[in-house]
């Protein structure tokens, strides 16, 4: 059986980034446990969990897994069940040789988030300076390793003009794939809702100029933005590819119990009053609430031919 476990390090983390969505859960952690995290017996009980569930792949999540002391310890757990390991990470811990040189005997898929194609977006972006050359050194690490690498990408109004440009750095450091996720407004996202959430309209044309210029030499895929949004680019957006006919999936977080990936984003989206007149709507989830309590659902117009 396929199917992925995305599993939470934790809540802590070394960036300070804008669009982060965990600073609710992170307040329900510390109201229902007293922490931000678990211990590393509570992280292998997920994943013998994970294991009896027949799932074939694990991700690490956070927070950032990369400052947990016990990363590669689950790491090598996780492999000695013969869980294949992603570590979802902002890559500036990757920045030093000797983490990445003893992590990539276990060959992991490594997914680097990367929010601007500068110092200056990127930074301003995480909220710490200095923070995009380590990511820069850390995915040069792990191309000097030959680890797979996938990128990251936050949509925000701060990087939509420079999305193509990210995509381009990404596909020049090793990045066999890239996704471009549409921010979700939780967290630090919602205080800075104004900053941080582009309407759909500004953004469209940006996605179709980063897959124009660069889906030749790099896998695109683009993350909570509905069909209609983007006609004509249905391979890249991942409503296909996250339906649950796909692969199963299971979700961890400290605040609450493990429970179906699949169920809970569909309870967080919304769709206007004609999508079921779209061609896409059964596989179609549509925006975020947030957006549509936001800015309504008038960009939605169902596609029908």
């Amino acid at each position: 059986m396929s199917g992925k476990a995305d599993i939470k390090l934790g809540y802590t983390c070394n960036n300070r980034c804008i669009h982060c969505v965990i600073a609710d859960q992170r307040d329900r952690a510390l109201q229902l446990r007293g922490s931000t995290d678990r211990t590393t017996q509570e992280y292998v009980s997920e994943l013998l969990d994970a294991k009896r569930r027949g799932l074939s792949d694990v991700i690490f999540t956070g927070g950032e897994p990369t400052i947990r002391k016990d990363l590669l310890q689950l790491m090598h757990k996780a492999r000695t069940l013969g869980l294949r390991v992603h570590v979802q990470t902002n890559g500036r811990i990757l920045a030093y040789r000797a983490m990445v040189e003893k992590a990539a005997p276990l060959q992991a898929i490594w997914c680097v988030a990367l929010h601007g194609p500068t110092a200056a977006v990127h930074d301003g972006i995480v909220g710490i300076p200095g923070a995009f050359d380590q990511t820069l050194r850390g995915l040069q690490n792990l191309r000097e390793f030959k680890q797979h690498v996938l990128g990251k990408v936050v949509i925000s109004k701060l990087n939509v003009p420079h999305l193509a440009e990210i995509v381009g750095l990404l596909a020049s450091v090793g990045a066999k794939h890239v996704n471009l996720a549409f921010p979700h407004a939780l967290g630090s996202a919602r205080e800075h809702f104004d900053e941080v959430v582009p309407t759909y309209t500004d953004l469209a044309p940006e996605l179709r100029r980063a897959v124009a210029a660069h889906a030749s030499a790099i896998e695109i895929s683009i993350e909570a933005v509905p069909p209609c949004v983007l006609p004509g680019h249905k391979k890249h957006l991942t409503e296909y590819e996250f339906s649950p006919r796909h692969q199963p999936a299971v979700h961890t977080q400290l605040d609450m119990e493990t429970r179906d990936w699949h169920e809970a984003r569909r309870e967080q989206k919304q769709k206007g009053e004609n999508c079921q007149q779209c061609r896409y709507d059964a596989v179609c989830e549509g925006p975020w609430k947030e957006y549509v309590e936001h800015f309504g659902a008038g960009e939605l117009v169902p596609l029908t031919a």
